[in-house]
């Protein structure tokens, strides 16, 4: 098979056998691996978001719902379209603790072995793993 250049013809393509929906196939291709990409650098800057309003008071005990607050800070909605889109934000804030979790720069913690108990706070030492450490509670 010949290389396809931006100089092939339409008729050079029909001589290959390529049709108008290998065509298509290959346009979808491109662009579902460009809206990869854009979606890739939207999360790493969502990330970016969140762990800059987490520093902002590096003492408080996160969770995800006092982030979600951030962007819906009257809760839950009657709006199907604006709940909808609140618990959306719910989950892309999960995606981006657990990355601030497995790059270090949180630590993921539990006082009650529930998944209510469980937090965040931020790393003392930006970039040193402490996952796993222990909490301790003064009584």
């Amino acid at each position: 098979m010949a290389d396809i250049t931006n100089r092939t013809s339409v008729k050079q393509l029909k001589g290959m056998g390529i049709t108008i929906e290998d065509l298509h196939a290959l346009i979808a291709r491109a662009q579902r691996k460009q809206n990869r990409q854009q979606v890739n650098e939207e999360r790493v800057a969502f990330i970016e978001e969140v762990f800059t309003l987490m520093t902002a008071n590096v003492e408080q005990e996160w969770k995800n719902g006092m982030l979600l607050k951030h962007w819906y800070p009257n809760g839950k909605s009657a709006n199907e379209e604006e709940e909808k889109a609140r618990k959306s934000k719910h989950t892309e804030i999960s995606r981006a603790l657990q990355s601030l979790v497995d790059t270090g720069r949180i630590v993921k913690q539990n006082k009650t072995q529930t998944a209510s108990g469980t937090f965040y706070i931020v790393s003392q030492v930006e970039g040193e793993n402490t996952e796993g450490a222990d909490v301790e509670e003064t009584e």
